[in-house]
């Protein structure tokens, strides 16, 4: 008797060793993952930014990176076990507990280049990875009116926006209407000195609006996911966002986030600039030590 019951617990313990939870991939295959979640219950999780991906390598800097950098990066992050997560994925922890894959991370893309379209899409459907594209809503009703479709300055007219709301591999956030430039004496979604709460509010708030009700108008869905424009905020635009039902907000900060169960934990979260210049290795060594 003695020795069946050994034997049970010996096939319990086994399978119990190579239980993993499932998960549906961007691209709709089925994958096997261990759960992310460290001992008290919370998930390690940094989130890369970048910006324009040109080809020309002349004009490669700061927020400007070519195809070849991307893809790279991306197969560099597989071979090390993580694994690109979307908002909703993250939201979906923060709320309801849903299990994370081993290893998260989020790319984001931010200003809604035209060249992200032509570049990282392509990119991300060939990984079967995931990104989060922020669009300026004056600089779409800009490209729209115009048609300009050049890779190299140009903006996503609404009808790529909503090209990107239909892909598996993409999500699209709300970076503003027209807050995305320094003038009248506002950076971003700073308030300015001397400014009263109540007319902050009312601007900050009209442009926020005037942003959803263009994708909701355009590409049918309202944004859940905000980034700040230069990473810029305030402590009244913190509340507001909340209010106006924004469950995902992103900073310019850097450094690595820790989700919880609770959501405010993804309220102005932090993000690593990917600049030209350092190979996959070199520029993600650091931070996927902090897993």
């Amino acid at each position: 008797m003695a020795k069946k019951i050994t034997a049970v617990l010996a096939v319990i313990a086994f399978y119990a060793a190579v239980a993993a939870v499932v998960f549906r991939g961007a691209a709709g295959s089925v994958s096997v993952m261990k759960s992310a979640e460290l001992p008290d219950g919370s998930v390690r999780l940094p989130v890369i930014m970048y910006h324009s991906i040109l080809k020309d390598r002349a004009r490669s800097g700061k927020y400007v990176i070519t195809p070849d950098t991307l893809d790279k990066d991306i197969k560099y992050l597989h071979e090390k076990g993580c694994t690109t997560v979307s908002a909703a994925q993250v939201i979906d922890f923060a709320e309801n507990g849903t299990p994370l894959p081993d290893k998260p991370v989020m790319l984001t893309f931010d200003d809604g280049c035209t060249n992200n379209l032509f570049y990282a899409v392509p990119i991300l459907k060939d990984n079967n990875a995931r990104g989060i594209f922020a669009v300026v809503g004056a600089y779409t009703d800009e490209y729209t009116a115009s048609g300009d479709t050049n890779p190299n300055y140009g903006y996503m007219r609404w009808e790529d926006v909503y090209e990107l709301y239909v892909s598996e591999n993409c999500e699209v956030a709300n970076h503003s209407y027209d807050f995305h430039k320094s003038a009248g004496g506002r950076r971003g979604a700073l308030r300015k000195p001397g400014e009263s709460d109540a007319v902050y509010r009312k601007v900050f708030e009209e442009d926020t609006r005037r942003m959803q009700e263009a994708c909701k108008r355009s590409c049918g869905f309202y944004p859940v996911v905000y980034a700040y424009p230069y990473g810029l905020y305030s402590e009244e635009s913190v509340e507001i966002l909340r209010e106006l039902g924004f469950k995902m907000t992103f900073s310019c900060e850097e450094g690595i986030n820790t989700v919880t169960r609770d959501r405010r934990c993804l309220e102005l979260m932090k993000r690593y600039n990917r600049p030209a210049g350092p190979g996959a290795a070199e520029f993600f060594e650091d931070i996927i030590s902090r897993y």
